[in-house]
């Protein structure tokens, strides 16, 4: 985010992060560094001295805190979840580092509202999304994900006006849905061994 300053963070984030948020929520996930310069993915030495970093308290209010209030807010549909952890500085008791974890979303595709585009990562870069793309992170979710919580036989009984060999017995089946798309019909098939 480059200067430090509580002014330049906020317009900063405003700016750019929203494209980085879409592009890893749209994806695999990843990890934004917020408080040290990009020098073009160069790895070298001058690469892992930190920049002074970002300021403790925004405000009143820990930066992770405002982090977290702040970086969801900056796509279309809102970021379900993000880790923030803080990085504190040896020689900057005043800053610190902040590594953000953007996690894979159901709600994908993510849009920047900054610029109303959604992005993707193409290697280390966050690039726009063509219309084929958007479709295909919206077919991801099509189909429900259930799963059998439990079967429960309930009661085992032979009635009496039935021949000797047919049993009766009440099962109670629960089926949940486990992802965001709506179930509008399922069915159970359970097999009984013969014998």
């Amino acid at each position: 985010l480059g200067d430090p300053t509580i002014k330049n963070i906020k317009n900063n984030m405003r700016k750019s992060l929203g494209k980085e948020i879409s592009a890893f929520a749209n994806y695999d996930g990843g990890y934004l560094v917020l408080g040290i310069k990009d020098r073009k993915h160069r790895v070298d030495e001058k690469d892992i001295i930190d920049d002074g970093g970002i300021v403790k308290f925004i405000g009143r209010q820990p930066t992770e805190e405002w982090l977290e209030n702040i970086l969801p807010t900056l796509v279309d549909p809102q970021l379900p979840k993000l880790d923030i952890k803080r990085i504190d500085l040896i020689d900057n008791a005043n800053s610190a580092v902040y590594a953000v974890q953007i996690f894979p979303s159901e709600q994908a595709p993510h849009q920047d509202k900054n610029s109303y585009t959604y992005f993707g990562r193409q290697g280390s870069k966050s690039i726009p999304l063509s219309h084929r793309y958007i479709a295909d992170i919206m077919g991801r979710k099509t189909n429900p994900e259930l799963d059998v919580k439990s079967l429960i036989i309930e009661k085992i009984y032979k009635p009496a006006y039935r021949p000797p060999s047919l049993s009766h017995c009440e099962l109670t089946v629960e089926v949940r849905n486990i992802s965001r798309v709506v179930a509008q019909t399922y069915q159970v098939m359970i097999g009984f061994p013969k014998g």
